[in-house]
């Protein structure tokens, strides 16, 4: 690791969690996969994968995301994408900014309330060679009363109707 990042006068000073975030604190933290599942009309037939999500505060009024996806068969990286979770000033209208690894970058808008997050897109742009546009996504978070984190996504593509794409169940990382 960069030493600039380990030195005390030099490294980042991460506040506490903002207190605008303070809706959306169940879903902070890093979370692996107990169960996740892929499909798609496209596909053969349904895939397991695993992955590795984070939404994390620096103190900001936002959180930083990220996720990592790989085949649970023969362990070969699958998808990542990085971006922002906003919340606005009325503590349940959120915007999601989320760039993907295969070209296309998004811009979902929805509502936190409890420990349920629901998202659809409001804008989708695609690099001008991306394989298949996308052309809606719905995204669903919930936390059970297991503190395990539940997802569900449903997609449309110019080949295909807004159908069940993925869904997971996450545990915490401690």
């Amino acid at each position: 690791m960069c030493k600039h990042f380990l030195n005390p006068k030099t490294a980042m000073q991460i506040g506490p969690v903002h207190e605008m975030v303070k809706p959306l604190c169940w879903i902070i933290g890093t979370w692996k996969s107990i169960s996740a599942v892929i499909n798609y009309p496209n596909m053969k037939s349904p895939l397991n994968y695993c992955e590795h999500l984070s939404f994390v505060s620096l103190g900001q009024p936002l959180l930083n995301y990220t996720s990592l996806t790989w085949n649970a068969g023969d362990r070969s990286p699958m998808h990542l994408e990085s971006g922002f979770l906003h919340i606005d000033q009325d503590g349940c209208s959120v915007a999601f900014l989320v760039a993907q690894k295969f070209g296309a970058a998004t811009v979902e808008e929805g509502l936190v309330r409890n420990k349920f997050l629901i998202l659809s897109t409001s804008c989708i742009g695609h690099m001008k060679f991306v394989k298949k546009e996308v052309v809606s996504l719905l995204r669903h978070y919930s936390l059970n009363d297991k503190g395990q984190l539940q997802y569900h996504t449903m997609m449309q593509t110019i080949d295909a109707p807004l159908t069940d794409h993925m869904n997971a169940l996450y545990e915490k990382c401690e």
